[in-house]
């Protein structure tokens, strides 16, 4: 554990793009469990198909705000917490406009999921930063 620890203190560029790569999976995983949590486990495909398409928005999305606020770098819990809650409110906001754009496509998005993925995504992002073992500021 500490071995891993020490590798992620870096702040290499390869490093910093498996984060940012870690950070897109655990936000998508978290709107798949969404869906799980919505649904109970039986997932209607009409209403899985729009997230697919959803899904290279959500990431792009994901990686723009995380890295805009800086989230990977932090002062303090406090710190962190209001930052991942800050990206993860652009994010979701952002995709739901997205979803309302491109809406002949996504109409099968039921809105309860982006608030259920909003609420994963800030406890996993929290989480995730902080066994990471993020060098404060």
């Amino acid at each position: 554990m500490d071995l891993i620890k020490k590798y992620f203190k870096k702040d290499d560029s390869v490093i910093l793009l498996y984060e940012s790569f870690i950070l897109i999976v655990l936000a998508n995983l978290s709107f798949i469990v969404s869906y799980y949590i919505k649904f109970a486990g039986n997932i209607p495909e009409y209403n899985f198909k729009p997230y697919l398409f959803l899904a290279p928005f959500y990431s792009i999305l994901t990686v723009f705000f995380n890295t805009y606020f800086k989230v990977l770098t932090f002062k303090s819990t406090a710190e962190l917490i209001i930052k991942s809650v800050k990206s993860v409110l652009l994010i979701t906001m952002c995709s739901i406009a997205a979803a309302y754009i491109f809406r002949n496509y996504m109409q099968g998005i039921p809105t309860s999921v982006f608030i259920i993925a909003a609420i994963i995504n800030i406890v996993i992002f929290i989480e995730w930063i902080k066994f990471r073992g993020s060098k404060k500021r």
